[in-house]
């Protein structure tokens, strides 16, 4: 129990540092613990992104950076579910490529530094230089994370909810 308490106030203290113009903002029950992302940014993206529409139904709002965008997830609330013969979650995710490139991707739990994600990003090679890309990212546990992407030495990071939801 006590251990408890001390991850709690260790969250509830740490500082978020968001990417480019997204800000952090407190999502439902998990407030004072999560301080997920869910304002994006100012900057319009690319109207070819827009055109693809919403690959995945919780994700709206968009977040950029000159070399990245994403939409991130309604509320904070990014979805995952079991993986068959893993002990992890996993979550569909989309990112946008703006310049050419092969995007890669983590993920750490806040409050600690050590990545606990493995993300599978599909290849520039299958999907065209620039533009959309899926991803698939794979969890330790359901929990508050901070999620990045890194393309060609540009970074775009938010901070999600990871919730496991039933298959």
């Amino acid at each position: 129990m006590r251990m408890l308490a001390g991850l709690g106030v260790l969250l509830a203290t740490c500082g978020i540092a968001v990417v480019w113009s997204g800000q952090p903002a407190a999502a439902g029950a998990g407030a004072k613990r999560c301080p997920v992302t869910t304002r994006g940014s100012t900057a319009k993206p690319p109207i070819d992104f827009v055109s693809t529409g919403l690959p995945v139904p919780y994700v709206r709002v968009w977040l950029g950076s000159p070399a990245i965008w994403i939409r991130l997830p309604r509320r904070g609330v990014l979805p995952a579910i079991h993986d068959r013969h893993r002990r992890t979650i996993s979550s569909k995710f989309p990112w946008w490529r703006v310049l050419a490139g092969n995007l890669q991707a983590w993920a750490h739990p806040l409050g600690r530094a050590r990545p606990r994600l493995r993300a599978d990003v599909q290849p520039a090679a299958n999907y065209g230089p620039t533009g959309f890309v899926p991803s698939e990212l794979h969890f330790s546990r359901p929990g508050c994370w901070r999620i990045t992407g890194s393309l060609r030495g540009h970074k775009l990071s938010f901070v999600a909810r990871v919730v496991r939801q039933a298959p």
